[in-house]
């Protein structure tokens, strides 16, 4: 089929201002990262999306970006409605202090819409700081 399909997909860096900036050392937090896809879907369509990852040393927040949908925590997804995306689990790091997760599965995404293409774009939210990552709970299911 003759069909053309937008796909970007990035890796970017988002550093805040530093905390210790403003208010001294004490209270510095890590620089935050994102890795995202972003995909136009034609009418009545599903892609896969890829396998995601953090950069080295981060690991996905453990706050759910995408309540109701079947993403592991730190995965945020935008679009505009009817849209259908699931990403069935997380790929996971064993450290000292405990197992981390990393990025993601491939996953799909479907527009169930019969008559519009559709963005849909999947943000992973990353962090350096282990207390805000996601962290396997031995708990088996979807979500990692």
């Amino acid at each position: 089929m003759g069909t053309l399909r937008l796909t970007r997909l990035t890796c970017a860096i988002i550093c805040a201002v530093p905390a210790a900036l403003v208010a001294g050392p004490a209270s510095a937090a890590p620089a935050q990262q994102a890795a995202g896809f972003s995909e136009v879907v034609k009418p009545s369509d599903s892609i896969t999306i890829p396998a995601l990852a953090c950069p080295t040393g981060a690991y996905l927040e453990s706050t759910h970006h995408a309540p109701g949908r079947l993403v592991p925590p730190g995965v945020q997804v935008n679009e505009p409605g009817g849209v259908g995306v699931t990403i069935g689990g997380a790929v996971w790091e064993r450290l000292p202090t405990g197992t981390y997760a990393t990025g993601t599965h491939p996953g799909t995404a479907t527009n169930w819409d019969p008559t519009a293409s559709h963005e849909v774009t999947v943000t992973l939210r990353c962090t350096t700081d282990l207390q805000q990552a996601a962290r396997e709970s031995g708990r088996l299911g979807p979500r990692g």
